[in-house]
């Protein structure tokens, strides 16, 4: 959040401008300052979940969207404040300044004082360092970036939303909805309007979640505690640090038969090496990304089971969590050129879930780095055209806060070649 005294709301004629920049101008003997914002406060946004959230985020490039989310993995559901940035426009701010700070960016009797040459100099040095100054404000406050409620959930029912999975076309979206029951949802879009949400025809009877869609459209793959043998109880997983009766979970396939969907089929042990496989995400060529806990520490570390003919390679440990820290959700692109995940880790605070980014070079994974400016969320989705990031966080605009699914422009978060 933006935690920056006296902060001044950018302005849409000079916008993205610092916010300790002045213009100094002599009157007389004394330096005056008119500042390139005219003022705003921020306030502090307390965390419902105090206990579970201590601590605030630390100021970021000066400004940074507050998108609160305190969560103990899947153990406690999210919580974060509504999604919008600290900082605002407000050209009437700048004229009147009604905000408790100095009008003196336009005030009369400072103007008559000065010469027309000391304006001129004066406005002239704003103008030379103005594009320099855009050039390092340009995330933090760029209000294209801020994160947004995905558009039909302000008319879908109460509930916690999650991993957005899209068809290739972008007309249907499967969905993990919580609410007493948990499943997987889906809707479709006809006419620019998102349906009400129904039960996918693969779901409804166990805890089916985390969808994610083959980039080709062709097949689905989600999480589910339905047991391996049929009248077997349902899976108990592993997460949160301890034993979750009844909430495990191993990744199954469900394919694509004309307009519908087949029966789910479980994936091959080599996948499924567990009863706590979460959060997969498919990759071009059909290779398999997902979380398990770490032999060792016990904690949320990514896996890549490499495709082939007849199945799947052993899964294989990446470079992006080394089981000290938790990573998880992984989402990835096509040609994997580039993941998002979630994790616990510098710079997030205690409880707190960032999300970051990784490059693979050369056949390496860089050193992940969080999003710029960072936000906080888990159940990365990217859309089938890699424009827009999606993600859940909590929305406390109604009575009753939920986890819902949030978006964002990619390419104000990740550069991309």
């Amino acid at each position: 959040m933006c935690n920056v005294k006296s902060l001044a709301e950018v302005s849409p004629v000079f916008p993205r401008i610092p916010a300790k920049i002045g213009i100094y101008i002599d009157v007389g003997s004394a330096r005056n300052v008119i500042p390139a914002y005219a003022g705003m406060t921020s306030k502090k946004i307390v965390p419902r979940r105090r206990l579970q959230c201590a601590g605030y985020r630390s100021p970021h490039a000066g400004c940074s969207w507050s998108l609160r989310t305190c969560r103990c993995r899947r153990s406690l559901r999210s919580s974060a404040s509504n999604a919008r940035p600290d900082c605002r426009p407000a050209f009437s701010t700048l004229i009147q300044g009604k905000t408790g700070m100095s009008n003196r960016l336009f005030a009369p009797h400072l103007l008559r004082r000065l010469s027309i040459t000391r304006i001129s100099l004066a406005f002239g040095f704003f103008l030379v360092a103005m594009p320099a100054v855009l050039s390092k404000a340009e995330a933090a406050a760029n209000p294209a970036a801020a994160p947004s409620l995905f558009q039909p959930e302000a008319a879908w029912p109460g509930g916690n939303d999650s991993a957005p999975a899209f068809s290739p076309d972008g007309k249907t979206v499967f969905f993990t909805h919580r609410d007493g029951a948990i499943t997987i949802m889906m809707a479709t879009l006809h006419n620019g309007r998102w349906s009400q949400p129904q039960v996918a025809p693969f779901s409804g009877q166990w805890r089916d979640i985390e969808p994610a869609m083959a980039p080709d459209g062709s097949y689905l793959v989600f999480v589910s505690n339905r047991p391996v043998k049929a009248g077997d109880a349902p899976l108990t997983g592993f997460f949160g640090g301890r034993s979750q009766p009844g909430a495990g979970g191993n990744i199954w396939r469900v394919d694509r038969k004309g307009d519908g969907w087949g029966e789910p089929v479980r994936l091959p042990d080599s996948i499924n090496s567990n009863s706590a496989i979460y959060s997969p995400a498919v990759a071009g060529d059909g290779s398999i990304y997902f979380n398990q806990p770490d032999p060792l520490t016990r904690k949320s570390h990514v896996y890549r089971a490499q495709a082939k003919r007849n199945g799947f390679e052993t899964p294989v440990a990446l470079s992006i969590s080394d089981g000290s820290h938790p990573g998880y959700d992984v989402a990835v692109a096509p040609d994997e050129s580039f993941l998002v995940f979630s994790a616990n880790r510098v710079p997030a605070e205690k409880d707190q879930s960032l999300l970051f980014v990784a490059f693979r070079r050369n056949g390496k994974w860089t050193e992940p780095q969080a999003l710029d400016p960072h936000l906080e969320g888990i159940e990365a989705r990217l859309s089938p055209d890699l424009k827009t990031l999606y993600f859940e966080a909590d929305d406390a605009t109604g009575s009753k806060p939920y986890g819902r699914i949030f978006q964002v422009p990619l390419h104000a978060y990740i550069p991309l070649r």
